[in-house]
């Protein structure tokens, strides 16, 4: 990740992450993990968020107190592009617009991750996947970057955990010649 700002660059600094719809915190664990002193904000409460937790609107609090941070983290539901949702006619917001347009003001680096489904809607998106960081998940998820902050696509491993027999086979991800992103590669043992 590069990034104009002095993130990992100033001795004993712990750069300020604003964890945008963080629900209970698994990316910000990641992040604390990497140095980032963590701040969640949802519109739910988060009672079991670790890290200080701010209860409200996550694409007006950007808009307000974005720039007052080193790098935002947001991942907008995802429940509006999720396979299973659309099967059962459930609404839900399409938050990625706004956000995107929130954090564009903030003049900070930034990342909008998302699910699969969202690919039309995220610009040049990274994929990354469980077994890139050498984990038995595969979760893909894609992210958009911005405000400086890039991201190269890494190598995708080959999925080699035994598969549950529940679990729906791996389908290849659609994507226009216009889009960084690398179609998931579907194998025997995803």
């Amino acid at each position: 990740m590069t990034q104009p700002t002095d993130i990992r660059r100033v001795r004993g600094y712990r750069p300020r992450l604003l964890d945008a719809f963080c629900r209970q915190g698994g990316a910000g664990k990641g992040y604390a993990d990497a140095g980032f002193d963590v701040t969640g904000i949802d519109i739910d409460p988060q009672p079991l968020y670790p890290y200080p937790f701010i209860q409200g609107d996550a694409v007006a609090f950007i808009r307000e107190h974005g720039s007052e941070f080193d790098f935002i983290h947001t991942s907008p539901p995802c429940q509006l592009d999720s396979d299973c949702q659309r099967l059962h006619g459930n609404v839900h917001p399409d938050l990625i617009g706004p956000t995107r347009a929130a954090l564009e003001t903030t003049g900070r680096p930034w990342v909008i991750e998302n699910v699969r489904g969202a690919l039309p809607k995220l610009r040049t998106p990274v994929m990354l996947c469980g077994a890139m960081f050498r984990l038995e998940t595969y979760r893909h998820r894609y992210f958009e970057t911005g405000g400086g902050c890039t991201l190269a696509q890494p190598g995708h491993l080959e999925h080699t955990a035994p598969r549950p027999r529940w679990a729906a086979p791996s389908r290849p991800a659609t994507t226009d010649s216009s889009s960084a992103t690398s179609p998931e590669s579907p194998s025997p043992a995803a």
